[in-house]
Order: structure tokens, then sequence, then C-alpha cells
């Protein structure tokens, strides 16, 4: 494997372009007036969720995880439902913002393997929850 510095120099400039397509934001890019309306808000959220569903192939190369690409979609939709209910289109624009932020993060390894494994074993964690029978959780007390 190469060494860090050869994995991760800058994102910037051609080599990432050619490396990363269009998947890292360029400077900029994202940062957008208001959205108009909730029509207009929930294309730009649905633009970002697209964008991390291209970037799980990558993503997987770049921080070495040992989960299947299917889990870590798993884990990117989980975060979108979150929060499916908001209708206020200031607080959706400001989450695509925060985003196409964590997803630069983890393109440019700001956040490393360990960040993004706590994503993944949450998500075990409470689909195990959800698996305990009545008797489980009766023994347990």
């Amino acid at each position: 494997p190469a060494p860090f510095a050869a994995r991760a120099s800058h994102m910037s400039g051609p080599g990432a372009e050619a490396l990363f397509g269009n998947l890292v934001p360029k400077a900029g890019e994202f940062i957008s007036s208001s959205s108009g309306s909730f029509g207009e808000a929930s294309g730009k959220t649905l633009a970002l969720y697209k964008r991390f569903v291209r970037a799980v192939p990558v993503m997987k190369r770049l921080h070495r995880l040992q989960v299947s690409d299917d889990e870590v979609r798993d884990v990117i939709r989980d975060q979108f439902l979150r929060h499916r209910d908001i209708k206020d289109v200031k607080v959706i624009d400001l989450l695509v913002f925060r985003g196409h932020t964590e997803l630069m993060e983890i393109m440019m390894m700001h956040k490393q393997t360990p960040h993004l494994m706590q994503y993944v074993n949450d998500r075990r964690k409470k689909l195990s929850e959800k698996d305990k029978s009545f008797m489980d959780e009766f023994f347990e007390q």
C-alpha cells in the first residue's frame, strides 16, 4: 500500500480530478444561494445523496473499509432518512451544506477510517437491538 502522503496528498489540481472525477466538490461549488422552494431544496438533497452513493467505491478504497458496498449505502441512506421530516427550506439548505462538507472531508481523508466505521458500528448496534425478542429483554433484567 502507498504511504499516507501518496494516497492522500492534497486532493486538488488536475490529478485529483482524474482520480475523483466530480465526487469531490470544487472550491466554492456547493456554496450557493438559499433554495427558493421546498422542491429546489429537495433536488439539492437528492443530488447530494447521489453524489455520496457514487463515492462509495472510492471511499472504501481510500479508507480501506472492510464492509460491503451495500452496507455503506445503507448507512448513507439512514443518515439521510434521519432528517426526512424536515420541511423548513433553510434547515434543509444547512443540512445539504453540512453534507457536502462531510463528503469533502471523507474524500480528502480529514475524516479517518475509525470515524467512518463508527457510523457502520452504530447502525449495526441499532439493528441488533431491533432483533432482540421480548424474552431476550425479559431475561436481561
